[in-house]
C-alpha cells in the first residue's frame, strides 16, 4: 500500500521496509535520502569522478544519521557534487511500525473512494443527503500532517 497527497509529499511503504539504492548530492551538511523513515544504513559510497573505477567507501565511524539525514561526525561538509554519494539504506514503515495517524487516514481515504466514486460533491435521495469536503479541507490531510515531506 502506498500513500500519497498532494503532489507526492506523503510517502510510506505498508508492504515491508525497502532497501533503497540512492545516489544524492553532496556540497551540505547533511546528506538527505527519500525513502522515510531511515532505519539503517549499510553503505555510503562517494564517486570521487564519473569514472565507476573512482569511487570510496566511506568509513561508518565518519558519520551517524539524525532526523533521517546523514551528518558527520566531525561537523564538516559532504564533498561537493552533483549525485556523488550513494547510499545503501533500509526506509520506509513497515505493517508493525506503520503509525496509527497513518493508517486510520489511509483507511479514510479509501472509505471515502469507495462512498464517492466519481468525485462528487454531493448526493441525495428520498429526502436524505450528503456533502463531501474537498480533500485539502478535510480531516484527512490534516491526520497527514505530522506526516507530511514537503510543501503543498
Amino acid at each position: 500500500m502506498a500513500v500519497v497527497g498532494g503532489n507526492g509529499n506523503f510517502r510510506c511503504s505498508a508492504g515491508g521496509r525497502q532497501q533503497a539504492d540512492e545516489h544524492v548530492d553532496g556540497g551540505g551538511r547533511s546528506l538527505r535520502m527519500s525513502e522515510l523513515p531511515i532505519t539503517d544504513i549499510d553503505a555510503v559510497i562517494v564517486e570521487i569522478t564519473e569514472d565507476a573505477e573512482d569511487i570510496e567507501l566511506v568509513n561508518a565511524d565518519e558519520y551517524r544519521l539524525a532526523n533521517n539525514e546523514l551528518i558527520r561526525n566531525d561537523e564538516s561538509r559532504w564533498l561537493r557534487g552533483r549525485m556523488n554519494y550513494r547510499v545503501t539504506y533500509d526506509g520506509g514503515y513497515s505493517v508493525a511500525t506503520l503509525p496509527a495517524g497513518l493508517k486510520l487516514a489511509a483507511m479514510q481515504a479509501i472509505r471515502r473512494g469507495y462512498d464517492n466514486q466519481g468525485g462528487k460533491s454531493n448526493q441525495s435521495a428520498a429526502g436524505f443527503g450528503t456533502a463531501w469536503q474537498s480533500l485539502i479541507e478535510s480531516d484527512i490531510l490534516r491526520q497527514l500532517e505530522p506526516f507530511r515531506i514537503g510543501g503543498f
